[in-house]
């Protein structure tokens, strides 16, 4: 029988420990960007590339750890 926690992760390139931090850290980092989004739609004075510059950072992180996994499979 297949592992449900691990199978997922295992296809990433990371175990389940390391899977579950990361996956963790973009979800805080979405939950920070939709707080600063929100904050901006109603006082766009502030945080004018705050978002935008986060989500960037956020896809860059993705794409890295995506293109290890290629590499690894």
């Amino acid at each position: 029988m297949k592992n449900l926690f691990t199978e997922h992760p295992n296809s990433a390139g990371q175990s389940y420990t390391e899977h579950f931090w990361f996956a963790l850290t973009i979800a805080g980092t979405c939950l920070v960007i939709t707080i600063v989004a929100t904050i901006h739609s109603v006082l766009p004075m502030i945080f004018k590339n705050t978002g935008s510059t986060l989500l960037q950072q956020l896809n860059s992180k993705i794409e890295a750890r995506d293109n290890n996994s290629a590499k690894l499979n």
